[in-house]
């Protein structure tokens, strides 16, 4: 087992858990994670950080899911249980208002169906059960499951027929899957219905739920699907230095929108969350009996935050905070305006791929 990756992984819970003031994402007076920090460069170019208290539902639901993900697996301990449980009564309180719950994506309450699910396995405690269920519920209503968010609902079913096995659920399980997996084409993307969905956080979202269902429903056909995708990835959105591509555009749409939208080119940028989300999905494929190896692929993914990106640095180190620095370009440069921040939601993913490297295969990163 890696010390080095261990080192990771404990910096990064450490972060989440430290309090603002000392350049960490814990709100001490509310007793709950906040959405992230923003940062200026410094003369010398060293990243200065500040609080971001905007709350957008998708970042500490995710956050807290990868750090459960953590906290229930064979490494985890009781180091955070009080912030932990701090995070679930406030998160708890939230879900208590109806406004909330008719107002919250599917990025939200799936990632909040597998946090309580998760806790109640953790911590045994029934009235998180209660929670899972009552999302369950909700959840089950309002979605239809023609964005590509949606997966995160599937994802949150999974994890709570795990805590809670049920035939019913098991059954909506596979007949979503079998929706899900209609909307694959023939080069392995999904496409829905929202205009994001051939971005490469959907479709890694989209592996993670079908990953988890196929364990959940034991369909391990689907297998297949999970493959072409992954292939799809490794083979058009990987660079040879192991960063994975937003998005791969033909040369036309790249025309369009740089030289006609004049928006900032977003198939340049590079996100270190993008690189953990495609271990993640591997991961859950082997979960659910995968047996492809993608090994090789996974330690490119990896190495390219620790230092085989184009700066050549070492991304943590970099951000001084004990996480990765967010995102730079193919070019190198991390002062893109609107990018400027670290998100918490990015870190929950990057806790959940640090996990399995080291519970499910470690890599020697050196």
């Amino acid at each position: 087992m890696s010390e080095r990756l261990q080192h990771y992984l404990r910096s990064a819970l450490d972060a989440i858990f430290r309090p603002v003031a000392e350049n960490g994402f814990w709100d001490e007076k509310d007793g709950k994670v906040v959405r992230g920090l923003k940062f200026q460069l410094s003369g010398d170019g060293r990243p200065v950080w500040s609080l971001d208290d905007a709350y957008i539902y998708r970042y500490v639901p995710l956050a807290m899911a990868g750090v459960m993900s953590w906290r229930s697996s064979a490494i985890g301990d009781d180091t955070y249980d009080a912030r932990i449980r701090s995070e679930l009564a406030f998160q708890t309180g939230n879900i208590g208002k109806q406004d909330v719950l008719s107002s919250m994506p599917s990025i939200g309450m799936g990632p909040l169906i597998s946090v309580f699910s998760a806790a109640f396995r953790v911590f045994g405690d029934e009235a998180f059960l209660e929670t899972a269920r009552k999302l369950h519920s909700v959840s089950k209503r309002r979605f239809s499951f023609d964005n590509s968010e949606d997966s995160h609902i599937l994802s949150g079913w999974c994890a709570f027929h795990g805590a809670a096995p049920d035939k019913v659920l098991a059954d909506d399980i596979s007949a979503v899957l079998e929706t899900v997996i209609g909307r694959q084409g023939k080069d392995g993307i999904f496409v829905f219905s929202n205009p994001t969905t051939r971005r490469h956080q959907n479709q890694m979202y989209t592996l993670w739920a079908v990953g988890q269902a196929v364990g959940a429903t034991g369909r391990k056909g689907y297998l297949r699907n999970i493959e072409k995708t992954l292939d799809y990835t490794v083979r058009s959105r990987m660079l040879d230095n192991g960063a994975i591509i937003w998005e791969d555009l033909s040369a036309a749409s790249r025309f369009k929108k740089r030289y006609i939208d004049m928006s900032p080119p977003h198939w340049e940028y590079l996100y270190t969350c993008h690189q953990a989300f495609f271990v993640n999905a591997v991961y859950y494929y082997y979960g659910s009996g995968g047996d492809r190896a993608y090994g090789a692929e996974i330690r490119r993914a990896v190495d390219w935050i620790f230092g085989g990106n184009t700066l050549g640095r070492d991304l943590v180190e970099m951000s001084g905070i004990g996480v990765p620095m967010r995102m730079m370009t193919t070019g190198g440069r991390i002062d893109v305006k609107g990018q400027m921040f670290k998100g918490t939601y990015e870190i929950g993913s990057y806790i959940s791929a640090l996990t399995s490297i080291i519970c499910l295969g470690g890599l020697d990163i050196s």
